[in-house]
Order: C-alpha cells, then sequence, then structure tokens
C-alpha cells in the first residue's frame, strides 16, 4: 500500500492554499475606553475584558501618527481582564487602543480600535495600529496536519501490538510504522514550538532563527504540550525497537494523548473535566483506526485469504468498542464547541465540522463493507479477496487523511461557544448602554476633582451624578452642588439644577432640557461651605 505520508502533503496544502487568515477563540467582550467612545480628560487606565484568560503578547495606546504614548506601566491581568496604567496624561486628539493576546488554547487574538479626547473619532484612526495579522498561519496548519498524523499513528500502531495478536511478519510493520511515525511526532512538536511562537508574535521571516520566538513558543501552553509529546514520543521510538514492551508502549501512547490534553480548543473548553477526557478518547479511537490500515492492507496482499480474513475479523471486534468511543467523544466534543444545531450550517466551525462529520459517515460506511462483506470473502478463500480489501482500505485511507486535515482546520475559525459568549456580552452592553451610551468624565479644578457620569447621555432626559474627592482621591462632602448648562452652538444657556444629596460625596441630577445634540458644556458648582465654590467644567457630548 501508498504511504499515507504524502497523501497529507498534497492535501494539506490543497487545504491550506484556502486559508487567508486564523481566529482564535478567545473573543473581546468590552473595553474601557470602548471603540469610537468619547472622553472629556485623559483615563488612566486602559481596560480590555475577554471571554478566557488570556497571556498579553503587547498592549498599546497610539497617536495619530502611530507613535506609542502615555507612558504605559506593566500589563496587569486580572481574572479575565487585562488592564494597563498610563503615566502620562493623554491630550486631547483621537488614539487607537492595539492589542494582540493568546488564549488559553494558544491561539493569539489581535485587533485596534479607536476613541478620542476632548471631541470626536477622526476617521479611518484605527488604520494607524501595526498589523496583527500573522503570515505564520499556514505553516502553523501544514504542521499541525503532521503532528495530528503522526501522533494518531504512533498511538494507534502501541494499542494494535498491545491488543491484537498478528501473525507472521505483520507484527513487524506494525512497530516499523510506529517508530517511523513516533519519530515524526517529535519533529513535529518542536516546530510547533517554532511556528507557534512567530504566530503568536506576528513575526518576520527570519523569526524562527530569534531567540524570542522559540521563548514565546515555550512559554505558552504549547511548550508543556510539546515537552510531554516528545517524552512520549522518544520513549515510543524505544518501545517499538523491543519485542517485550508493554508497559513501555502503554506509558508512550498515554504521554502522547496526553499532550493534547493540555492545550487546543477543543480540551480546554468548559467543563475541562468532560472535555479533555473526550479528547483522550476520541484520539485512542481515532488512532487505533488510522493506525491499521497500512499493516491490515499489507496483510490483506501477504497473507493466504483466510488467515487474513481471521485478523481483519479480529480486529474489528477490537476496534467495535474503541470506534464507539470514538464516535460518543464526538458527539460530546461537538456539543461543547457548536451548542445548536443550527451552528453547524450558520457557522464556518460549524460548517467545517459537518465536511468532517460527512467524511466519517462515508468512513464507516466503508468499514462495514469490510466487516461484512469482504472479511467473510476473506475467511472463504475466495479469489481477489486480499485484492479488494486492499483497494476498500485505501479508500478509507484516504478518507481518513481529508478527516485529519479538517480537524486541523478547527483550529482556525472561532467556535460558536466563544461566540455566543460575545452575543451575550453584545447583548448585555445593549441593555445597560454599557458600550457606547453614557458619559463618564473626571474634571479638576483648584485641587479637587469631580467625576461626572451622564446616562444615557442622548436627547430628552438624563441622570447626571457627580461624586467629589480632594487631590488624594478621598471623598470630600460638600454641603450643597449645582449644575449650569449651556450648548453654545444652539445658543443655550441659562440652564441650571439643583443636586440631590447623597452622602458622603455625591450628588444625584436629573436633568430634561438637553433636548438638542451637540457638545454640551457643563459647569459643576460644589459649595465646601456657604462662603467657598469649586467650580468645575467640561463639555458633554450628547447624541
Amino acid at each position: 500500500m501508498r504511504r499515507p505520508l504524502p497523501w497529507i502533503v498534497v492535501l494539506v496544502l490543497l487545504l491550506g492554499a484556502g486559508i487567508p487568515r486564523a481566529e482564535a477563540h478567545a473573543v473581546l467582550m468590552s473595553a474601557n475606553p470602548a471603540a469610537n467612545q468619547q472622553l472629556a480628560e485623559s483615563p488612566k487606565e486602559l481596560e480590555l475584558q475577554f471571554n478566557e484568560n488570556v497571556g498579553p503578547v503587547f498592549f498599546r495606546v497610539l497617536d495619530g501618527a502611530g507613535k506609542e504614548v502615555g507612558a504605559p506601566g506593566d500589563i496587569r491581568l486580572d481574572g479575565n481582564g487585562m488592564f494597563l496604567p498610563l503615566g502620562d496624561t493623554l491630550t486631547d486628539g483621537t488614539y487607537v487602543i492595539s492589542y494582540r493576546v493568546i488564549s488559553a488554547d494558544t491561539h493569539p487574538v489581535g485587533g485596534s480600535f479607536a476613541f478620542a479626547i476632548g471631541g470626536p473619532v477622526a476617521a479611518g484612526a484605527s488604520h494607524v495600529a501595526a498589523s496583527t495579522s500573522s503570515a505564520w498561519v499556514l505553516p502553523t496548519v501544514l504542521n499541525r496536519v503532521l503532528l495530528y498524523s503522526s501522533v494518531l499513528i504512533a498511538v494507534g500502531s502501541a494499542l494494535l501490538l498491545l491488543l491484537l495478536e498478528w501473525p507472521g511478519t505483520s507484527g513487524g510493520r506494525v512497530r516499523r510504522q510506529g517508530r517511523l511515525f513516533a519519530i515524526v511526532a517529535a519533529v513535529s512538536f518542536v516546530l510547533a514550538i517554532a511556528f507557534g511562537g512567530a504566530d503568536i508574535l506576528a513575526a518576520g521571516a527570519g523569526a524562527l532563527f530569534t531567540p524570542a520566538t522559540w521563548v514565546a513558543g515555550v512559554k505558552s501552553t504549547l511548550g508543556v504540550s510539546a515537552l510531554i509529546g516528545i517524552a512520549g514520543a522518544l520513549l515510543a521510538v524505544r518501545a517499538f525497537r523491543r519485542g517485550d514492551s508493554h508497559g513501555l508502549l502503554w506509558t508512550s501512547a498515554a504521554l502522547l494523548v496526553a499532550s493534547f490534553l493540555v492545550t487546543g480548543h477543543a480540551a480546554t473548553a468548559a467543563p475541562v473535566w468532560l472535555a479533555a477526557t473526550s479528547v483522550g478518547l476520541h484520539l485512542a479511537g481515532a488512532g487505533f483506526w488510522f493506525a491499521a490500515f497500512a499493516p491490515l492492507s499489507a496483510a490483506s496482499r501477504s497473507l493466504d485469504a483466510p488467515e487474513a480474513g481471521r485478523l481483519m475479523d479480529r480486529f474489528s471486534s477490537r476496534a467495535m468498542r474503541l470506534i464507539g468511543a470514538l464516535l460518543v467523544s464526538g458527539v460530546i466534543l461537538t456539543w461543547i464547541q457548536v451548542r445548536t444545531p443550527a451552528n453547524l450550517l450558520t457557522t464556518d466551525y460549524g460548517r467545517r465540522l459537518t465536511w468532517k462529520l460527512a467524511f466519517v459517515a462515508a468512513l464507516l460506511v466503508f468499514a462495514a463493507f469490510n466487516k461484512w462483506r469482504l472479511t467473510p470473502k476473506l475467511l472463504r478463500g475466495e479469489a481477489n479477496a486480499g485484492r479488494s480489501m486492499a483497494r476498500s482500505i485505501r479508500i478509507e485511507t484516504l478518507l481518513m487523511v481529508l478527516i485529519v486535515a479538517i480537524a486541523a482546520s478547527l483550529t482556525l475559525p472561532t467556535p460558536p461557544r466563544a461566540l455566543a459568549d460575545q452575543a451575550k456580552a453584545g447583548a448585555a452592553q445593549a441593555m445597560t448602554g454599557a458600550a457606547t451610551d453614557g458619559f463618564k468624565g473626571t474634571w479638576t479644578a483648584q485641587g479637587y476633582a469631580v467625576d461626572v457620569e451622564v446616562t444615557p447621555a442622548r436627547t430628552g432626559e438624563n441622570m447626571i451624578m457627580v461624586r467629589f474627592r480632594d487631590a488624594a482621591g478621598a471623598p470630600v462632602t460638600m454641603t450643597s452642588a449645582t449644575l449650569d448648562l449651556s450648548l453654545p452652538a444652539a445658543s443655550l444657556e441659562g440652564i441650571s439644577s439643583n443636586g440631590q444629596a447623597m452622602p458622603p460625596d455625591m450628588f444625584h441630577f436629573m436633568v430634561s432640557e438637553m433636548i438638542i445634540p451637540g457638545e454640551w458644556r457643563i459647569r459643576v458648582n460644589g459649595f465646601v461651605d456657604d462662603f467657598t465654590k469649586i467650580e468645575f467644567e467640561g463639555t458633554v457630548p450628547v447624541r
């Protein structure tokens, strides 16, 4: 039989030709400042909230020329949030937040958006950000297919030796196959660190020769996965060389499977215990099936037909349980990632998964045909039965290679589970107005500060909350507070409002006169006592 490795390379090249970019599985849920938000004064800290824990690659604020500004401090992580303190005050103008992070499954995600201080956001501002796309997506995917295939065949070869008796020289073929693909797996794990690090950093062509690339790959979960996988692969090479190596075979297979349980979107999805268990069963079942193709095809042509038939019969009896585990775990993983059947047809991830399921169904048809039609012919010693079985197994091999290639491509689009998290966040923001409604700002005067919050900052009635602080940030109790409002563009002046005290430091106003959109000028008058008044002034955009 032809070796499947050339088929893998050709098919993955064809698949990769249609891959424009990768989408990661961490999604941005909210930001402060939000995209296109207009602030009255410089923020002291930038905040990004994601649907899962992330690792920062970079987090910057850029001016209109693309220069990093703000004298940022160290990035701070808190739960799913990433925070960037600013040491300098930003002057009025438009700025761009640019970021790139690594999700829990090592997939990098980046983006940029603009906000403004003291005026509207300039058109096309987000284009000043550095590109967050990576040219390493295709090499990463190609290597991932090779890694998936080699690990599956190495694990499957170990299981074939452990669970099945092989007549004549067939056992030697299984050992040689396992040893070859264990070596390929070890090399692929090393390349996974290199390509993954280059992809994380969105680095250039020479990235593989820079320490930063390897450090980025090792520091991600790819590093842990590769460490476990390389150990398992090297142990497997030794195990396949020996004749009495059951313990080594079990250990190496377990390590190779474990390497897939510490990274990747499937194994790291919640609930992790169920996802990781399902991935492990999925790998074992698929590996046993995939690894059997070459030695069974060779046996069907080299052994006497009845002996080949008995081998096929023994294999199918063992495979039934593992394939059952494969199918059950596949259903569980599909449910975790897809959530609803409609997502199989309406999302990129779902459509790829649907193709994979279609090829799995075709593979099951051929497996059933081999078991119930061709195996009995072998057992009866019919002429050309072995040749027919070998031909059928070649078709099964082609289908399995397509399945593995599609499985590797599933690492590119965002799973519907992550899209659902993002949609929920968007809906919540729409209900609360957190994304675009409202205004928050801080104005200072005479050693005091006032925090101003206007909700919803739209034409009609607005609620205005003010909170007073001293220079050290401690709350200050004012005896009373008033507002003076005007809209110079519409010649509106003389609008005043008295606040309702909410001790110790807050006053509440309800203003119904802001009926025209524009830049409203608001003066907050805080009375320290009957004779001392502090005036704060700023503008609030009303839509």
